[in-house]
């Protein structure tokens, strides 16, 4: 059974920044919350397992997304000048 939170801020202090502390700024905290945070006629609630968050976490990861995107930068500095 999952809490039920008052507000959706809450919810994602609990469900989401707690879980991420220390990163928090690595990720897209309300995409997270758009995805795992439900509204219902109680209030707020994150139905999802743990191995699931972090799996979404993970596809908002900011500092991943700006390696991946460094890397491929790189990489195209570094073609040859026929394949620019």
């Amino acid at each position: 059974m999952s809490t039920t939170y008052v507000t959706r801020t809450v919810a994602i202090q609990r469900a989401i920044i707690e879980p991420l502390t220390g990163r928090v700024a690595d990720y897209d905290i309300e995409a997270i919350a758009d995805r795992i945070i439900e509204h219902t006629e109680h209030g707020y609630v994150c139905p999802v397992e743990p191995d699931e968050f972090w799996q979404i976490a993970s596809e908002h990861d900011l500092s991943a997304n700006a390696q991946a995107v460094a890397e491929f930068e790189q990489a195209i500095e570094h073609q040859p000048a026929w394949a620019k």
